[in-house]
């Protein structure tokens, strides 16, 4: 990147106070969707590709072809999106779970009882 032609903006993610807040490094004349694609490709956060819902500043959703602010005070807050799975699902995830732990408990005990 080269950095005469870039700024930076603050980031932090949804909950977290402001002293939380990492550099990104961007673009000068970037936008919220270039934003959100630099925080997929940062070091910094461990954010996979489509899991970011929106970017908010103050309490202000900004719409993805918004252009970002250089201005420094600034800082833009990273919603998440939220995960649910339907009853069913979890339902069978967690009868497979304890299956797989009472497999595991067994396996464990006669370990222990053939040593």
């Amino acid at each position: 990147m080269n950095l005469s032609n870039s700024s930076y903006v603050w980031v932090k993610k949804e909950g977290e106070p402001d002293e939380k807040a990492e550099k990104i490094h961007i673009a000068l004349g970037s936008c919220v969707s270039d934003l959100k694609d630099a925080l997929y490709e940062s070091k910094k956060f461990a954010f996979t590709p489509g899991t970011i819902d929106c970017i908010v500043e103050g309490n202000q959703e900004l719409p993805n072809r918004d252009p970002l602010s250089t201005d420094t005070t600034r800082t833009y807050t990273v919603h998440l999106k939220q995960v649910t799975l339907p009853t069913d699902e979890m339902k069978d995830l967690k009868r497979k779970f304890e299956v797989l732990e009472q497999e595991s408990q067994r396996e464990i005990q006669e370990l222990k009882e053939s040593n």
